[in-house]
């Protein structure tokens, strides 16, 4: 009798340290998926909902089909910032400014942040973003000489816009 009820005791304790272990991994791969970034955020939802409502197997499941299907973020490819890339250089172009908005920032604080799209003589565009003081300085339709570096803007010095032929009104001579 007394081997019997050793294996008993063999078997519960194997079942304790399966159960914690499983438990364990099972918090992991919750703590992984919401960690992971996946092309349709809704897919960090839908594994979310497997894992947490089926268990253990739901915790298999991710591991097998879904970890690879998002990307933690310190894998992902690091590129520099353009806003605060110093190593790009100071271009400047004449141009027009087409258009102003400003949007509120979705972050803690209540912030405003204010953006204006530039237009160069080619028709390209740029839109940058500015601070109220710079934002309060412009309007649209001004014409002048737009400094900025990656995606910073640095400034903008208004000039006349250039004339042309059809700009220029006949003259009365009589």
């Amino acid at each position: 009798m007394l081997g019997f009820g050793l294996i008993w005791i063999f078997f519960i304790l194997a079942g304790i340290v399966i159960g914690i272990a499983a438990t364990i991994f099972w918090i992991i791969e919750i703590v992984d998926v919401a960690q992971r970034r996946f092309a349709d955020p809704n897919l960090k939802i839908v594994w979310l909902a497997v894992i947490i409502f089926g268990h253990v197997l739901g915790a298999i499941v991710y591991y097998v089909v879904g970890k690879p299907q998002g990307v933690l973020p310190k894998d992902e490819p690091q590129q520099p910032d353009p806003v605060f890339a110093d190593n790009t250089p100071v271009q400047s172009y004449r141009a027009r400014i087409t258009s102003r908005r400003s949007a509120i920032s979705p972050l803690q604080s209540i912030n405003t942040l204010h953006f204006a799209t530039f237009e160069d003589d080619n028709g390209d565009r740029r839109e940058l973003s500015l601070s109220g003081s710079q934002y309060g300085l412009i309007a649209e339709g001004d014409y002048g000489l737009l400094h900025y570096q990656g995606q910073r803007f640095l400034s903008f010095v208004r000039e006349s816009p250039p004339t042309t032929q059809s700009d220029q009104q006949p003259s009365d001579n009589i």
